[in-house]
């Protein structure tokens, strides 16, 4: 739980230095971005695996708003962002440069599933599509053409 806790404290101080937004709401929903992101991945190649027979919208549309509402009762309900940035405030650099290149690895380790994803699906679906058949025409004088669809 530590790691998520600072997983959620980079997302945080990222966030803060780009403006004055609702920092710990929206620090809570880039969380549900990333957890998204990473459950759509695996959902994707249970689908290549044949585990998952079809892709379907629902199931992930009903597990990013149970992550949305998960995050928001972990973070931000009663206010237990407070906690987990008094947690992680006094950190050595040492510690900083270890724990930003895990939350970095895992970033481009999502990432790359999510592109793979992405790529499974284009051809799982572009390998669907049937491809047209030519047509064999008769005219009047009985003799057969073939004409070739684009």
């Amino acid at each position: 739980m530590r790691a998520y806790y600072y997983l959620y404290y980079r997302i945080y101080k990222f966030i803060k230095k780009l403006g004055n937004y609702d920092i710990f709401f929206m620090t809570s929903y880039n969380v549900t971005l990333f957890e998204s992101y990473f459950f759509m991945s695996i959902y994707v190649l249970l689908y290549k695996l044949n585990i998952v027979k079809k892709v379907e919208f629902i199931p992930i549309l009903i597990a990013i708003s149970i992550f949305l509402a998960l995050n928001y009762f972990i973070f931000v309900y009663k206010k237990r962002y407070e906690q987990i940035i008094k947690m992680f405030q006094n950190e050595t650099k040492r510690q900083k440069r270890i724990s930003s290149a895990v939350v970095l690895g895992i970033f481009i380790l999502n990432t790359f599933l999510f592109i793979y994803g992405i790529i499974i699906l284009w051809w799982s679906f572009a390998n669907q599509i049937k491809k047209p058949q030519p047509l064999r025409l008769r005219f009047f004088n009985e003799q057969a053409y073939t004409v070739y669809p684009f």
